[in-house]
């Protein structure tokens, strides 16, 4: 996209980095909205919009959600509370193997309840077939 010569605005033309870190140095020098504009060769709208947003943007907290069970936070308390204790290493080495175990267990047993589950709907199918 080739920038336009002379008096004429550039529309719809996307705002590269460069020039919005122009911006954002002008704004914060305390140059007025149409004085940027004018040297930017945007419209005093645009320069307000795309100010707004980077300013926006840039208040905007990144934000990370976890989700943590409240099972999982008396496991980690109890977790922690074994480590204050003596030999700390080996019971927290062996609380964690437990719960690995646990876990390894319950994927386990989740599928093989699908396979039970699937395998008794194929069986039915099967005798309904059967009987019409």
């Amino acid at each position: 996209m080739k920038r336009k010569v002379g008096n004429q605005k550039r529309t719809n033309q996307h705002w590269t980095d460069r020039e919005m870190q122009r911006l954002l140095a002008l704004s914060e020098g305390g140059v007025k909205y149409a004085e940027i504009a004018k040297t930017m060769g945007r419209s005093e709208t645009a320069v307000k919009i795309k100010l707004s947003k980077l300013i926006r943007d840039m208040a905007k907290p990144k934000k990370t959600v976890v989700t943590v069970s409240k099972e999982a936070v008396d496991k980690w308390d109890k977790l922690m509370t074994c480590l204050d204790k003596d030999n700390a290493a080996d019971k927290s080495k062996n609380l964690l193997d437990r719960a690995i175990n646990r876990m390894r267990m319950h994927k386990w047993l989740y599928r093989l309840a699908w396979l039970v589950a699937i395998t008794a709907a194929v069986v039915v199918g099967l005798m309904v077939e059967r009987a019409l």
